[in-house]
């Protein structure tokens, strides 16, 4: 009896923990199969620049592809803590977004706004087509990626923000 225990506890573990990797495997693969290196297969959405906004150039300094996670939540944020993202900026100045459990979206023509410039080392791109969000991709003094922040496409506001893995 002992030993039926012993087996049973065994194969109830190595089930009851094979299924959470499966998931998690399932959901980067989904996630992979959405975005390439070389952007979206979703969504394309041209936002416009409006009235109080500057077109902006975003610099080949910035191209490249960032892993991130939800480190802060608003209440009335869009994404739970500890979300999953996949940021590529491309030099044909559009950012392919890809959200865990949202589908992926290209975004094009950025823009600063509330007084961002190209000293600023902000860049926003705005999702005016389908989720109406704005993703304020910031970079650090010395070029390196910081963070996204999470804001209205249509006035201020902030609902919270991605940093890298």
């Amino acid at each position: 009896m002992r030993k039926f225990i012993i087996v049973f506890l065994v194969v109830f573990s190595f089930f009851a923990c094979s299924s959470d990797d499966n998931n998690t495997m399932m959901e980067e693969e989904q996630m992979e199969e959405q975005m390439s290196s070389e952007g979206c297969n979703g969504d394309i959405c041209e936002a416009t620049v409006g009235a109080d906004e500057t077109a902006a150039t975003v610099p080949d300094t910035a191209f490249g592809t960032y892993n991130v996670e939800y480190t802060f939540a608003d209440a009335n944020s869009p994404f739970e803590l500890g979300t999953i993202a996949i940021f590529i900026v491309k030099s044909d100045q559009t950012l392919s977004v890809e959200v865990e459990g949202f589908e992926c979206i290209t975004i094009s023509n950025p823009v600063w706004r509330f007084g961002a410039d190209e000293t600023s080392g902000n860049y926003t791109f705005q999702d005016e087509c389908r989720d109406i969000l704005s993703y304020n991709l910031s970079y650090n003094t010395d070029g390196s990626f910081n963070e996204v922040n999470i804001e209205p496409a249509e006035g201020a506001g902030f609902f919270g923000q991605f940093t890298l893995q």
